[in-house]
């Protein structure tokens, strides 16, 4: 079984990767350093709790999400929520309307 520092790093890298955000932005938006990112990525760096947290509401994930091992990963739908976390109305809205277009180019390319 992995380390929980390293699954706290995969998770990391993980939701950073699914937001298309990059080390740069993260840390910026963390109020961290870039360096510290990509020591916390490679699972080689600790972090304080404020940083944790901080981390966490820049990928806009609830924390507790960070802690998870693989085994413990939740199904694509909780994850699809999980990424949603904390997005307004209107954010919610608009992604789902962009899915249902996407969904309808998906069938017209199959057909």
């Amino acid at each position: 079984m992995k380390d929980l520092k390293y699954a706290i790093a995969d998770n990391i890298k993980y939701y950073r990767k699914q937001t298309c955000m990059s080390q740069m932005k993260l840390a910026e938006e963390a109020d961290v350093s870039y360096d510290t990112i990509k020591r916390i990525e490679s699972g080689n760096h600790g972090m304080t709790l404020d940083s944790f947290i901080n981390i966490a509401a820049a990928l806009k994930v609830d924390p507790s999400l960070l802690f998870q091992r693989e085994e413990e990963k939740k199904s694509e739908m909780e994850q699809f929520y999980a990424l949603l976390g904390e997005r307004s109305k209107s954010e919610k809205e608009y992604l789902f309307f962009m899915m249902e277009k996407m969904v309808e180019g998906l069938s017209m390319m199959s057909n």
